[in-house]
């Protein structure tokens, strides 16, 4: 129970730095939390995905996403985790890569909203640019 407490305390640290668009501090958070020996959880992946999404951090994003799997922290990424690396992809316009993101989530998913932002942004892209 104590570990729990752990991770939602750095957890929630996180998420407030992340709402002040603090990212060095989120980031300084989150080594620090692995220094103590605290495993990060859904969560607390989340807010770091999150922040890099509403940020544009695209290689930053896509280190936590890969943070997540077995080789390293055995975190299953949730809809909201995919949603958020496919709307930093899409922001920034990686197309291609939120696409190849969107086709690879499992099947028990429901991409509609994910294929609806990836359209989205990339409507706007070829706006911007006159296509």
């Amino acid at each position: 129970m104590e570990e729990d407490k752990d991770v939602v305390s750095w957890s929630a640290m996180m998420e407030g730095f992340s709402k002040c668009d603090e990212f060095s501090k989120v980031v300084g958070c989150f080594k620090d939390m692995q220094e103590q020996g605290v495993k990060p959880n859904a969560v607390t992946f989340l807010c770091l995905l999150s922040v890099c999404s509403h940020l544009g951090l695209v290689n930053e994003g896509r280190n936590f996403f890969k943070m997540m799997t077995k080789e390293y922290y055995n975190v299953t990424p949730t809809i909201e985790h995919y949603g958020c690396m496919i709307d930093l992809l899409a922001h920034t316009g990686q197309f291609d890569e939120a696409r190849q993101l969107l086709h690879s989530m499992p099947s028990e998913f429901n991409p509609g909203g994910c294929i609806s932002l990836i359209n989205h942004y990339s409507f706007e892209s070829d706006a911007a640019s006159g296509k």
